[in-house]
């Protein structure tokens, strides 16, 4: 399990990561895992955070990634990395999710804050398609597949029309695709 104290880390070194909501309303969602410990979905108010121990392995080979949603912005990205493990000073890692973007700082206190990433945008993806299909096709919505990847549109005034899938990890011209199934 991630969750430990000092006391379980032997022969490496404890780490600390938060996850900050610095956002309005709606609550920020996240979903944050390594490959042995899987720490679940989240939903964070403004102004509060998430946040976990671990103990580094010794092969220094761990790797926390989060994925984070809010509106229609999204983000995947790793929040450690052994190999980067001295970015986080005093062993203490702290992100920031902010309505431009992501940013990091670390230690205690923290050093100044700095944009790494910039959300995901879905808007012009649901714009671009809203009106697929001719007329009457009416508006497409986004809904969920069970990856954070991996989304699926379908419009709900043409009930009879085939499900359309599209991968947000890929290339917007190549990822879209109709069929009964995700690929």
């Amino acid at each position: 399990m991630a969750s430990t104290t000092s006391a379980d880390c032997i022969a490496t070194s404890e780490y600390e990561v938060h996850v900050f909501n610095r956002l309005p309303d709606p609550k920020l969602k996240l979903h944050c895992a390594s490959k042995d410990d899987d720490l679940g979905y989240h939903e964070i108010v403004q102004n509060y955070d998430f946040n976990w121990k671990f103990c580094d392995s010794f092969t220094k080979r761990t790797l926390f990634f989060c994925h984070l949603w809010w509106l229609n912005k999204d983000a995947a990205f790793d929040v450690f990395k052994s190999k980067s493990s001295d970015d986080c000073d005093r062993y203490l890692c702290l992100w920031e999710a902010r309505s431009d973007g992501i940013y990091f700082s670390s230690g205690s206190p923290p050093k100044l804050f700095r944009k790494k990433f910039a959300w995901n945008v879905s808007r012009s993806l649901m714009s671009s398609l809203s009106g697929y299909g001719g007329e009457g096709a009416g508006a497409v919505e986004l809904m969920d597949c069970d990856g954070p990847t991996i989304m699926w549109w379908a419009s709900e005034s043409r009930p009879n029309t085939r499900p359309f899938f599209c991968s947000l990890a890929a290339d917007i011209h190549s990822c879209c695709w109709f069929g009964d199934t995700e690929a």
